[in-house]
């Protein structure tokens, strides 16, 4: 199965929870995605760009679900966020993103779209859904709002 990054939604998800950049997507916003071919295995190490399943936990102990990019190849991720808050995927940028950016869609912004408190949301715990080959095989984060701390 295939679909765009853009058309990626949860009920892709529950086909597989990881989906693969395919074809030549080095300038492509809008990359084509192609559903891992075995959801119970592991992401394969051969694997570049994948994007993921994942579940975001924030400091007042709500669940989200959320998506998040990460690397097969290396232990590179989640990265590129977003979760949902009931009817849309939500952004959240941090540093080191120039102020501009976090002015506009840090967590200010990203606090109004679920209508909470910062101290309610911050920090945000995110784990990935499916396993990696490549160390570590369960892939987790935290947010804070001054910037994401690697997890393992």
């Amino acid at each position: 199965m295939k679909t765009r990054l853009s058309k990626l939604n949860y009920d892709h998800l529950k086909i597989s929870p990881a989906w693969i950049s395919v074809g030549d997507y080095a300038n492509d916003v809008d990359k084509s995605l192609s559903a891992l071919k075995d959801p119970s295995k592991p992401v394969p190490s051969i694997v570049e760009e994948v994007w993921v399943l994942c579940e975001a936990t924030f400091a007042d102990g709500s669940k989200h679900p959320g998506i998040a990019m990460c690397r097969g190849d290396s232990n590179l991720g989640p990265l590129l966020w977003t979760i949902w808050n009931g009817s849309e995927n939500i952004s959240l940028y941090l540093p080191p993103a120039p102020k501009h950016v976090i002015d506009v869609r840090g967590p200010r912004y990203f606090c109004q779209k679920f209508t909470k408190q910062e101290d309610d949301v911050f920090p945000i715990r995110i784990e990935v859904v499916p396993e990696f080959e490549i160390p570590p095989k369960k892939r987790k984060i935290s947010l804070r709002v001054d910037g994401p701390v690697v997890l393992q």
